[in-house]
């Protein structure tokens, strides 16, 4: 049996990361090479009903979301066990969330990379084009992994630099998470990486630990919404979708 820490490898804690007796507090410090992960929404979600072009719905007005200060707390307590866990973060961030990491986590980053988003929930066509997320790095990485990442990227002649498909716009529609991401990024910046470990405290739909999972990567993962996205992972994990990408 493989572990990582108290882990079983390729294990999903379906609790709270933060849960005292088995979230990362149980972890110990720089046991994990690298974090990878999408961080839930923060304080600029807001509840919406949304219709999008393939005719899903986003529905959060029934959803309870946290107040600033709360999420302030949030943020911060699970990013200090995470640097603390780690030797290396990758934080997946929409704009306001990308700010605020910057202007009120102590810990400065060592790098970011721009990802664009691709058909988009927005009308316009600019917004289907310029509407971006960034990959935020913390700790130590070799000095050429973002330069050698986009120029692999930019000379690649079947994929775009660096975009994805968001949310229920991705065709595989059955996801029930509001915005499960491709396997194609981050696939492309683990191999570059080959971290020896894998941490996903909020797993979703599971395209981080799919990835890792795909390259031999040992990984562990939390997740809080056990109903909503265990089918999801399980079909992350499907031989459909590892016909697909492989």
């Amino acid at each position: 049996m493989v572990l990582i820490d108290n882990f079983n490898k390729g294990e999903i804690r379906y609790c709270d990361c933060l849960d005292f007796e088995f979230g990362l507090s149980s972890l110990k410090d720089k046991s994990i090479d690298l974090c990878l992960t999408d961080p839930p929404w923060g304080k600029d979600m807001k509840e919406n009903k949304r219709k999008y072009i393939n005719q899903r719905i986003l529905d959060n007005t029934d959803k309870i979301f946290f107040e600033d200060q709360i999420t302030e707390t949030f943020n911060k307590t699970y990013f200090k066990e995470l640097n603390r866990i780690c030797k290396r973060l990758i934080l997946v961030l929409g704009d306001s969330l990308l700010l605020w990491f910057i202007k009120n986590i102590d810990v400065q980053p060592t790098g970011i990379l721009p990802i664009f988003w691709k058909n988009s929930p927005f009308a316009c066509s600019y917004a289907k084009r310029k509407r971006h997320s960034f990959y935020l790095l913390y700790g130590k990485f070799d000095t050429k992994f973002e330069h050698s990442i986009l120029a692999k990227t930019y000379k690649s002649t079947n994929v775009e630099p660096f975009t994805y498909y968001w949310g229920f716009t991705n065709p595989e529609r059955h996801f029930n998470h509001p915005s499960p991401k491709g396997l194609e990024i981050p696939l492309r910046i683990l191999k570059e990486l080959k971290p020896s470990s894998l941490l996903d405290p909020f797993v979703g739909s599971g395209t981080y630990i799919r990835c890792a999972e795909i390259l031999g990567i040992p990984w562990i993962g939390y997740e809080i919404n056990d109903q909503e996205y265990r089918e999801d992972v399980n079909y992350r994990f499907s031989e459909q979708l590892i016909t697909k990408w492989l």
